[in-house]
């Protein structure tokens, strides 16, 4: 019996073996396929006529960038100074305006003698 169950299990295999290994190869057949069609769009993408190399117009471009947010960065800065500086005018404005006020409420309290 251990004779023909061997004999059973190679001629299964010779018959499954083959069909996965089609199967196999279509599937692989197909992502490569894919793969092949993203890697020329890549390419179309990468590969222009610019005259300098992508890597260094990349890093120029960071370049720039940088300096625009430090520019960005200094002009929040001296608004936040100005923004500062009218708070204080207003607190100041606020504490004359307080006075005012007391001093005007003693002025209407105040009897002055009738002539």
């Amino acid at each position: 019996m251990q004779v023909s169950e061997a004999v059973g299990v190679s001629i299964v295999t010779a018959i499954i073996g083959p069909s996965v290994m089609a199967i196999l190869a279509a599937i692989l057949s197909r992502k490569i396929k894919h793969i092949r069609s993203d890697t020329a769009q890549t390419l179309d993408q990468v590969q222009n006529s610019h005259t300098t190399n992508m890597r260094v117009e990349g890093d120029d471009r960071h370049d720039e960038i940088v300096a625009l947010v430090n520019a960005v960065l200094t002009t929040q800065t001296a608004q936040g100074q100005d923004i500062g500086g009218i708070r204080s005018e207003l607190r100041t404005l606020r504490r004359d305006d307080g006075e005012q006020r007391g001093r005007i409420l003693d002025l209407e309290k105040t009897k002055y003698p009738k002539e």
